[in-house]
C-alpha cells in the first residue's frame, strides 16, 4: 500500500519502508523516506496554518502550537475543524486532483470581535472544544471552553451565544455538542456533569441529566427519543420522549444497572434522575467517547482502559476489544503471549474517539497514533498510523488506503475526534499535534458468484468476471476490466443477481457482466447535496435511499424510477439492509415509528400491498401487512423465487426469535421457526432459508412447511454438519490483563453473519472477520424436487427421494429423510394425496398415513379441501366458512361437533331446520347425548336443555334411524355436481 501526501504543491510518496513503528509515547522519532512519484498520486492535501496560502492558521496565532480537537462535515461536502487556537478552519476536497483546498478561516472566537460585533472580555481565550453542523447545513454549533456554546450561520456569522455572563450553559467547559437527526434539538454536555437539551435556536428545554463527574460525550438514538451519555466509567441512556408504546417498552428496563458481567441491580446514584434511564458500567476507566448508530441502533464506546466496546440500546455487551496498546506491540513483534519476548506489554493507550459510519456497516476508532476501521460486529478490518503513514496490519479487504493531509505531518499524537462525511466515503480525523487528515477507504471487495468488484481508487474499480463453463478456453476464463468514472466519486457499489450497480455523485451505472463496456447509465437521481445512502439489490430492480429521506425503486432495464413508496411517519434515512427487503414484485420496510409493523408495497405502483391482498384487521391504506405482537422487529427479509401469491416474509424480533409469514394469506399468524437467531438469509435460486441459531447453521428447504404440517417442521430442519460456529469464531480471542486468555467476544458477536446463500453454497462472516463457505447438497436436491412438483412429475419426485435416501442415507436427520419431509409438504400444498401418503409412509408417520386414507374417502373436492385446510392449521371458523359457502351444511355441523363446539353446531342445525332440514337438529342432539353418556355428566348447556324439552320427554333417538339420516346427508354430498370433478388432485391456495 502507498500513501501520497501533497503539501504545498509538492507530491511526496511514502511507502512505509525502513520506518520505525510508532508504539506510543516516548517512541523513537519516526523517519520518512520520500521520493517523487507524480504518476501514481491518489490523494492530495493543503498545508495548514503557517504554510503558503490562506491556511487554517492564517490569523496570527498559527506559529503557536495548537491542537485540532473536533471536526465536522457540512452536508455540502466541506470539512470544518476547530481547535484551541480559537479558530474554525474549513477545507473542500477536490475530486479532480484528489486534493484538499483550504478555504481559510471560517470563524474566530476569543480576543477579536466576532462577526456580529460581540466583544470578548479582555484577556479571555475562548477555545472551541467541539463543533457539529445542523443536519441541513443551516447552523454550526460550537462548544466553548468557558461554558457557553455558539450558533454560527453558514456565512460564518455568530447568530447567538448561549451561556454568557452570570448564567453559563455549563459551569466549567462545555465539552460536547450534538444535533439530533432531524435538527430540531441540540444536546450539550460539560465538566459540571450536566446534559442539557436545547431548541435549534438555543432555548433551554430541559436539564436531562446531572452526573457527579464530567460528561465527555452524548449521542442521540436513531428515533431521537433517547440520549446516551458517558460519565466516569458508566454509560447512561436517558428517555426524552416518544410514543406510549416506546415509553412502556423502555420502562420495562428502567432503573436497571447492568454490570460488565451481565448482573443487574437497582439503579442508584446521581446519574439516575428518574425511572426512565438505563445505566451500566462500560469500562474499567473513564469513558472518553461514544456514538450511537442511526442505521443499526448499536452503541460504541471507547475508554481510558484502552478498549472499545459495542453495546445494544439496552446496555448488553456485544463486543469487547483487546487493549489497543497491546495489539500494536504484537504487530511490531515486541509482544507475545503474556507480554512478548521479554515479558513486556505495551502501554495502555486510551481510545480517544469513536464514530459510526453512516451506513452502520463499520465504525472508526482513534487512539494514540493509530486509526482502526472495524466491522459493525467489532472485529478490526484495518489498522493504520496516520501520522507515520504506516499500515499496521496486512489484512486483505477494505482499509485506510488514502490519506489527505490537511496539516504538516508532525510527531505522533492521539486522534482526538473523527467525523464521517454524509455519503460515508471520507473520514476526517483531528490530531493533538495540529494536523488534520482526510481518510478514504479503498480495497473493499464485493463478490457474488462469478463477479468480483474491488475499489482501487475513489473513482476507479477493478471488475472481474470468471467464466465457469468447461467448454471455455483457459484464455477466456476471466474477463477483467478497470472501470473509471472520471472525476465523479463512487458513493455506493453492489454486486448481485448477475448485475453490478455503481452509483456516483451524479449518475447510476448498471452493468451486465461480462460486458463491462456498455452499461446502462441514468442521471438525475441523486445530487451532491442529496447523495445515495443505502443500496439494496433485488432480482429485477434495486432500492435506494438518500440523505433527504426518499425511498426509490429503480429498474435495471430502463433505469427509471418505478415507484417511490411513502407512508405516514416514514424515515427513509433510518433504513438499513436489515430494515429493508426487496423482491421482484414488492418491497418490505420496517416502520420505525412503530417498530412492530412491517409495511409492504408494490414495486410497480408504490401502493400498499394490503390493497392488493386480502388483508386482516389493522391493514388499511398504510400498507401494514405484518403486525408483530411479540416485540420490536429488527431484521426483515423477502423470499426471492415464485410469484406474489407464494411470497414469504421472514423477520427477527428484539428477542432474537425468527418468524415466517405468508404475504398471500394474511389470515395466518406468523409462525416461529427458531429462537436465538443471529442471522438469516434467503436462497437466491430456490425457496430455501438458512439461519444461524445458537451457534448452529440451520437450513429449511421448504420453510413454509410450518403452514402445511407443523409436525414436519422439526423433521425437515437440516443442521449443516460443522463444528459449533461460535467456537470457530473464538479463533479471535485475546489476552486478559492477568495474562490468561479471556473471551474478546460476547455471545452475539461470536455468531457469524450470513453473507449469501446461492446455488447450495452458504458464505458466512465469522466474528474474527474470516469468510467461511459451507456446501449444502440438500439445497440442490430440494431444488430439483421443487421442479418435479411444479411440472407435476410425481413419480419422478418419488424416485428422486428414494435415490437420495439410498445414496445419502434415509435415517432421521440425513438428507434422504429430510427430502421425504419436503415431498410430503409439497404434495400437501398441491393436494396430491397419493404422493403425500407415500412420503408419510417413508417417514414412518402412520397417523398421517391414516389421515391421507381418510381424505381419499371424502366424497367431494370441497370437503377434502376443508379437511386438508384444518389439517394445515387453518382456524376452524374459516374452515366452517368454506364448507357453508360450498353448501356442505352437514359437514360444517360435524366439524363443530368434532371440535366440541356444541352450541355452534346446534345453532347451524337450527338454521337448516328452519330452511327445511329438521333432521340435522336430531343428529346434533344424538351426538350430544352419546357424549354426555360417555362422560357420565348431565346436560348443563341451556340451548340443548331447551331443545330437549321441545323434543318431548321420553322421545328416543334411535341409533339406526339417526345413522340412516346421517347417511342421507352423506349421499347428498356425493350427488353434488362439484363432487364428481377431480377426485385425486386439486389446487387450492393455502
Amino acid at each position: 500500500m502507498r500513501f501520497l501526501i501533497q503539501e504545498c504543491n509538492e507530491v511526496v510518496e511514502s511507502n512505509g519502508e525502513d520506518q520505525d513503528a510508532i508504539l506510543g509515547p516516548g517512541a523513537q522519532e519516526q523517519r520518512h523516506h520520500h521520493h517523487h512519484h507524480p504518476g501514481e498520486g491518489l490523494v492530495g492535501g493543503a498545508g495548514q496554518g503557517g504554510d503558503k496560502g490562506k491556511g487554517a492558521g492564517a490569523a496570527g496565532k498559527a506559529s503557536e502550537p495548537f491542537a485540532y480537537v473536533s471536526a465536522a462535515w457540512h452536508p455540502g461536502g466541506e470539512l470544518f475543524a476547530c481547535g484551541d487556537n480559537s479558530l474554525v478552519a474549513h477545507w473542500q476536497f477536490q475530486q479532480q486532483n484528489h486534493s484538499a483546498l483550504s478555504l481559510g478561516t471560517f470563524a474566530q472566537f476569543g480576543d477579536k470581535a466576532e462577526s456580529q460585533g460581540e466583544a470578548a472580555s479582555s484577556g479571555s481565550h475562548h477555545y472551541v472544544t467541539c463543533c457539529a453542523w445542523h443536519p441541513r447545513g443551516e447552523t454550526l454549533a460550537c462548544a466553548i471552553s468557558q461554558g457557553s456554546f455558539k450558533l454560527v450561520s453558514r456565512q460564518g456569522r455568530v447568530e447567538k451565544t448561549v451561556g454568557t455572563g452570570t448564567e453559563p450553559a455549563h459551569v466549567g467547559a462545555c465539552i460536547g455538542v450534538r444535533w439530533n437527526l432531524d435538527g430540531t434539538a441540540l444536546a450539550t454536555c460539560g465538566e459540571d456533569g450536566k446534559v442539557k437539551l436545547w431548541s435549534k435556536t438555543g432555548m433551554l428545554r430541559s436539564t436531562l441529566a446531572s452526573e457527579s463527574e464530567a460528561v465527555y460525550g452524548v449521542a442521540f438514538s436513531p428515533d431521537s427519543n433517547q440520549l446516551a451519555l458517558c460519565s466516569g466509567n458508566h454509560v447512561v441512556v436517558k428517555r426524552i420522549g416518544g410514543t406510549n408504546a416506546q415509553r412502556s417498552q423502555f420502562s420495562g428496563t428502567s432503573g436497571v444497572v447492568v454490570d460488565q458481567d451481565g448482573q443487574s441491580n437497582v439503579a442508584g446514584g446521581p446519574g439516575v434522575a428518574n425511572s426512565r434511564s438505563i445505566r451500566w458500567k462500560a469500562h474499567a476507566g473513564v469513558v472518553l467517547s461514544l456514538d450511537w448508530s442511526v442505521a443499526n441502533g448499536k452503541i460504541v464506546t471507547g475508554g481510558e482502559d484502552g478498549k472499545y466496546k459495542v453495546w445494544d440500546a439496552y446496555g448488553r455487551l456485544l463486543y469487547q476489544s483487546n487493549v489497543v496498546g497491546h495489539e500494536i506491540y504484537n504487530l511490531a513483534g515486541l509482544g507475545g503471549k503474556g507480554g512478548g519476548a521479554g515479558g513486556l506489554r505495551g502501554p495502555v493507550m486510551p481510545v480517544t474517539s469513536v464514530r459510526w459510519r453512516p451506513s452502520g456497516e463499520s465504525f472508526a476508532v482513534g487512539t494514540f497514533d493509530m486509526l482502526l476501521l472495524c466491522d459493525e460486529s467489532g472485529w478490526v478490518q484495518h489498522k493504520a498510523s496516520p501520522n507515520s503513514m504506516q499500515v499496521l496490519s496486512g489484512r486483505e479487504g477494505p482499509g485506510f488506503d488514502t490519506f489527505a493531509s490537511l496539516g504538516r505531518v508532525k510527531m505522533p499524537s492521539s486522534v482526538l475526534s473523527l467525523a464521517w462525511s454524509a455519503d460515508g466515503t471520507q473520514l476526517a480525523c483531528t490530531n493533538g499535534n495540529g494536523s488534520v487528515f482526510i481518510v478514504m477507504i479503498l480495497g473493499e471487495v464485493k463478490e457474488s458468484g462469478a463477479i468480483s468488484l474491488e475499489a482501487e481508487a475513489p473513482d476507479t474499480l477493478r471488475a472481474t468476471f470468471t467464466c465457469v463453463e468447461e467448454t471455455t478456453s483457459s484464455s477466456d476464463l476471466v474477463a477483467e476490466d478497470k472501470l473509471h468514472f472520471g472525476s465523479e466519486k463512487i458513493l455506493a457499489t453492489s454486486v448481485g443477481f448477475g448485475k453490478v450497480v455503481v452509483i456516483t455523485q451524479k449518475q447510476v451505472y448498471v452493468y451486465s457482466p461480462p460486458d463491462w463496456h456498455s452499461p446502462h447509465v441514468t442521471s438525475g437521481l441523486f445530487t451532491q447535496e442529496m447523495p445515495v445512502k443505502l443500496l439494496v439489490q433485488g432480482p429485477k430492480c434495486m432500492a435506494t435511499t438518500d440523505t433527504a429521506g426518499c425511498l426509490k425503486v429503480i429498474s435495471y432495464d430502463t433505469g427509471r424510477v418505478m415507484c417511490q413508496p411513502k407512508f405516514q411517519g416514514m424515515r427513509a434515512e433510518l433504513m438499513s439492509t436489515r430494515s429493508l427487503a426487496l423482491a421482484d414484485d414488492c418491497v418490505a420496510v420496517v416502520d420505525h415509528a412503530s417498530s412492530s409493523v412491517v409495511r409492504v408495497f408494490d414495486t410497480q405502483t408504490g401502493k400498499p400491498l394490503a390493497q392488493k391482498l386480502k388483508q386482516g384487521a389493522g391493514g388499511g391504506e398504510q400498507g401494514q401487512v405484518c403486525h408483530h405482537q411479540g416485540g420490536i422487529i429488527t431484521e426483515v427479509g423477502l423470499s426471492l423465487v415464485g410469484g406474489l401469491g407464494e411470497r414469504k416474509l421472514c423477520f427477527v424480533d428484539s428477542n432474537r426469535d425468527l418468524y415466517l409469514s405468508l404475504l398471500g394469506d394474511q389470515t395466518r399468524d406468523p409462525v416461529k421457526l427458531c429462537t436465538m437467531c443471529d442471522s438469516f438469509g434467503w436462497s437466491t435460486d430456490s425457496s430455501a432459508l438458512c439461519c444461524v441459531s445458537d451457534g448452529k447453521l440451520l437450513v429449511w428447504c421448504i420453510p413454509d412447511i410450518c403452514f402445511l404440517d407443523q409436525d414436519l417442521l422439526p423433521l425437515c430442519t437440516y443442521e449443516v454438519p460443522t463444528t459449533k460456529l461460535a467456537r470457530e469464531s473464538m479463533m479471535a480471542m485475546g489476552m486478559g490483563d492477568n495474562g490468561e486468555e479471556e473471551d474478546s467476544f460476547a455471545n452475539d458477536s461470536l455468531a457469524p453473519r450470513i453473507q449469501s446463500f446461492e446455488r447450495g453454497r452458504i458464505i458466512t462472516r465469522h466474528g474474527n472477520g474470516a469468510l467461511v463457505t459451507y456446501m449444502v447438497p440438500l439445497a440442490w436436491y430440494s431444488l430439483a424436487l421443487e421442479k418435479c412438483v411444479q411440472q407435476h412429475k410425481w413419480p419422478k419426485a418419488v424416485h428422486l427421494c428414494r435415490t437420495v435416501g439410498r445414496c445419502e442415507g434415509s435415517s432421521k436427520g440425513e438428507p434422504g429423510y429430510l427430502l421425504w419431509a419436503c415431498l410430503a409438504a409439497l404434495s400437501l400444498g398441491q393436494q396430491h394425496i397419493e404422493t403425500a401418503k407415500t412420503a408419510y409412509a417413508s417417514l414412518g408417520l402412520i397417523d398421517k398415513v391414516q389421515f391421507m386414507n381418510f381424505l381419499k374417502d371424502v366424497p367431494s373436492d370441497e370437503g377434502r379441501a376443508a379437511e386438508l385446510a384444518l389439517f394445515k392449521g387453518v382456524p376452524a371458523k374459516e374452515v366452517e366458512g368454506m364448507l357453508l359457502q360450498s353448501g356442505l351444511h352437514y359437514r360444517a355441523i360435524k366439524l363443530n361437533i368434532r371440535m366440541f363446539h356444541w352450541e355452534r353446531a346446534l345453532e347451524l342445525a337450527l338454521k337448516q331446520s328452519a330452511a327445511g332440514s329438521p333432521q340435522l337438529v336430531q343428529i346434533v342432539l344424538w351426538h350430544r347425548r352419546r357424549y354426555l353418556l360417555r362422560q357420565g355428566r348431565p346436560e348443563h348447556l341451556e340451548p340443548f336443555m331447551v331443545e330437549e324439552n321441545n323434543l318431548g320427554d321420553g322421545v328416543e333417538l334411535v341409533d339406526t334411524e339417526i345413522k340412516a339420516k346421517i347417511q342421507q346427508e352423506k349421499n347428498k354430498e356425493v350427488q353434488r355436481p362439484a363432487g364428481m370433478i377431480r377426485r385425486q388432485s386439486i389446487s387450492v391456495a393455502y
